[in-house]
């Protein structure tokens, strides 16, 4: 024979039938709240866990508009100092042509000298 039908002895009470049934159904509603506060909780944790990842792709997006900043920095920088280096290899060939042009002038200045009116 079936337990619930002898009957279920709880401390010193006797329950039989619709108090089987009664005890049953409180132990699966404490089963089901249990259930659904496990499952609350499951759903605020996948909800921090999706907050935390939008955070982690804004500051991935954030750092890779740093590093194509910084890249176009680099390039700038690049551009300048080619330009830089043109710079200087001007001011050496107008200081050659300036100690040419000084060197005729003497010879052009002598020249003359020799020829007094």
């Amino acid at each position: 024979m079936f337990w619930w039908l002898k009957g279920l002895k709880i401390g010193t009470q006797m329950l039989t039938g619709f108090g089987i049934v009664c005890v049953l159904f409180l132990a699966l509603g404490i089963i089901i709240s249990v259930l659904n506060n496990r499952t609350i909780d499951q759903i605020e944790i996948a909800e921090n866990i999706s907050q935390a990842s939008q955070g982690i792709q804004e500051v991935t997006e954030s750092i890779s508009q740093v590093a194509s900043v910084t890249k176009e920095i680099a390039q700038n920088i690049t551009g300048v100092n080619a330009a830089t280096m043109q710079v200087n290899e001007s001011s050496v060939s107008v200081n050659a042509n300036a100690g040419e042009l000084r060197t005729m002038s003497q010879t052009l200045e002598e020249l003359i000298s020799r020829y007094k009116v």
